[in-house]
């Protein structure tokens, strides 16, 4: 019978193996390795171009009002808001654009082809940003918020024309007697006292008005509509004006003034 020992139960150590297995199991451990060094290396580059990228990020940032950029061409473009700089020309109107993006979106306003659609009510608009404002009409977003007041707008045209009120800027002068107008559709209701136009008509009697707001205040007379309220009574009145004075007789410190 032949014996044995508890030694020989225990792993047998490599040299007792093949020398050929011996020399491939040496190759496939050095190969490990440096594929595990190569892991590593790739995994410290992946995280200093991140690094980089952030630093980039950080980089593009317009002087003017602070706003950042991950480009430095849109910053480029982004700066001709506040410079004024409008070098992209429409050869068809001579209109110009400080982005060549918006120059191509308006030479599609001369070829009348309307090819952007809202996929809500079917309104269809040749320029791509005309639809993207209109979609705010569905959303009701209004990004354009005035810091010092906190009125916000869905458009930039008609926040900027806000912003004048603020600053008290009367740009628009009237030519036949001098007053001045923040607005520019103030100036356009205004001259027409000088010219006698009266486009806006009462649907009730026919009777004209140089103004939109005069003409709504004349047909509260046919609709009996009285959307001021006294805060005290209760009591409704077809003016701002009449309201205001009938409000005088609940506080003797308004009548003072």
């Amino acid at each position: 019978m032949e014996s044995w020992c508890l030694d020989d139960l225990k792993p047998r150590r490599m040299e007792n193996k093949d020398p050929e297995e011996q020399v491939g199991m040496r190759i496939y451990s050095i190969l490990e390795n440096q594929d595990l060094n190569k892991v590593k290396k790739n995994l410290l580059i992946d995280s200093e171009t991140e690094s980089k990228k952030t630093e980039a990020i950080k980089m593009f940032l317009c002087p003017q009002c602070g706003r950042s950029f991950t480009q430095r061409q849109n910053l480029k473009i982004h700066m001709r808001i506040h410079t004024g700089e409008k070098p992209f020309e429409c050869q068809l109107c001579d209109k110009s654009f400080s982005d060549p993006r918006n120059l191509r979106d308006h030479k599609l306003s001369h070829s009348g082809v309307r090819a952007f659609g809202c996929d809500l009510c079917g309104k269809n608009f040749r320029i791509s940003s005309h639809l993207k404002r209109h979609m705010r009409i569905h959303t009701n977003e209004k990004p354009y918020l005035c810091s010092i007041c906190g009125q916000s707008y869905s458009r930039m045209d008609h926040f900027k024309e806000h912003q004048k009120l603020h600053a008290d800027v009367r740009p628009h002068v009237c030519t036949e007697c001098g007053n001045s107008f923040n607005l520019a559709s103030h100036l356009k209701d205004h001259q027409k006292r000088h010219t006698g136009e009266k486009p806006y008509k009462c649907s009730h009697c026919g009777k004209g008005f140089s103004q939109s707001g005069s003409m709504r205040k004349h047909e509260r007379i046919h609709t009996g509509l009285k959307p001021y309220i006294c805060s005290s009574c209760g009591k409704t009145f077809t003016q701002s004006s009449a309201q205001l004075k009938h409000v005088k007789m609940h506080c003797p410190m308004l009548s003072k003034g």
